[in-house]
């Protein structure tokens, strides 16, 4: 993918590639260097640049990240055409592990993962008051980077609430709400519960104390309406993470 009679590894006169940092079932990540600005970058696109479908999610997904500028969100810099006029996600490289590799790298301090527990629901919160539901929270969809700060990434199932958008059946066992699970689509009380299922993995993981894994325990209401709001979460871990500081 490159201008025609120029450079292979650049991509769009700008993007030198680099190595593939993963493969999923429609994109392509790869590391690239942004010539004109100097700065390490990733770049998402489609495995088929001819798959409309897929062409038209990362569009969406661009146009959603656009809107969620955020310390504990991945910002997506800019959204360009490859030669073949298929669209080209240029992300923010984070340089980090996301918190099952962490996890897998040794154990995670309580102390730590608590503080990395109020920034997910920072991030959380900050979506939802913008009307934007992720659909797939969990815990390697959170990169910590190189600064030791928890951000949200893969927006990739991201929707505004567009009804078309909004597919049911989606999500990870076990971060995927009860009702999502028999097909309704995903929303803010969704996110809520895969939130909440993020939260006790990551604090179990760190041998948090029953008291502590209380505290998110409402977030994995059955009813979608008693499901508490990830501000009001995050005020309360950020008081326990006071204490034990």
């Amino acid at each position: 993918m490159t201008e025609a009679g120029g450079d292979p590894a650049i991509l769009a006169g700008r993007y030198r590639l680099g190595a593939t940092l993963a493969v999923g079932g429609s994109a392509i990540l790869t590391h690239a260097l942004d010539l004109t600005l100097d700065r390490p970058v990733v770049l998402k696109r489609a495995r088929d640049a001819g798959d409309a479908a897929v062409a038209a999610r990362l569009r969406r997904e661009a146009a959603i990240l656009a809107r969620c500028a955020h310390p504990g969100v991945v910002a997506c810099h800019a959204l360009i055409e490859d030669d073949a006029g298929a669209p080209c996600l240029v992300l923010q490289a984070l340089d980090g592990t996301n918190l099952v590799q962490r996890d897998a790298a040794g154990a995670i301090p309580l102390e730590v993962a608590l503080g990395w527990a109020v920034e997910v629901c920072r991030a959380a919160a900050h979506l939802e008051a913008r009307g934007i539901v992720h659909g797939d929270l969990k815990p390697s969809h959170v990169v910590v980077d190189r600064d030791g700060r928890a951000v949200l990434v893969d927006f990739d199932r991201a929707h505004d609430g567009t009804p078309d958008d909004a597919r049911g059946g989606t999500g990870t066992e076990p971060y995927v709400a009860p009702e999502v699970r028999g097909g309704a689509p995903t929303s803010a009380a969704s996110d809520r519960y895969a939130l909440g299922a993020l939260l006790r993995w990551l604090l179990g993981r760190a041998g948090a104390a029953p008291a502590l894994a209380a505290a998110v325990a409402p977030l994995l209401a059955g009813e979608p309406a008693s499901r508490p709001s990830p501000s009001a979460v995050a005020e309360v871990l950020a008081r326990s993470l006071c204490s034990a500081g």
